[in-house]
């Protein structure tokens, strides 16, 4: 008579499959973080970093400083045209003041 030898059973946590699409961390929002003051480069960054992180992608997404860098982001966009319309004012008032001294 065949007798089947036992089969070795090895535990449950040394046979767990990897999980694939979670990848460590969303570097994106820290470069979205890290560039958020250029207003527009940043604004781009921290878009792609906030997409990323409602992807699921990641185990750590970092959504909090993604959607940090998009605020920060859009408001140095805004600081940055006032910055230039400000800018551009003084020197149309210095070019104007120049011809009209001489």
């Amino acid at each position: 008579d065949y007798v089947p030898a036992e089969v070795y059973q090895a535990p449950a946590e040394v046979y767990q499959a990897p999980v694939s699409e979670q990848k460590g961390l969303n570097v994106m929002a820290i470069v979205a973080i890290a560039l958020s003051g250029t207003g527009l480069i940043g604004l781009i960054f921290s878009i792609i970093a906030l997409k990323n992180a409602k992807s699921g992608k990641f185990r750590t997404t970092l959504k909090p400083l993604a959607v940090a860098a998009l605020i920060i982001s859009i408001v140095m966009m805004v600081v940055w045209v006032i910055y230039i319309i400000v800018v551009a004012a003084a020197a149309a008032n210095g070019v104007l003041n120049y011809y009209n001294y001489y």
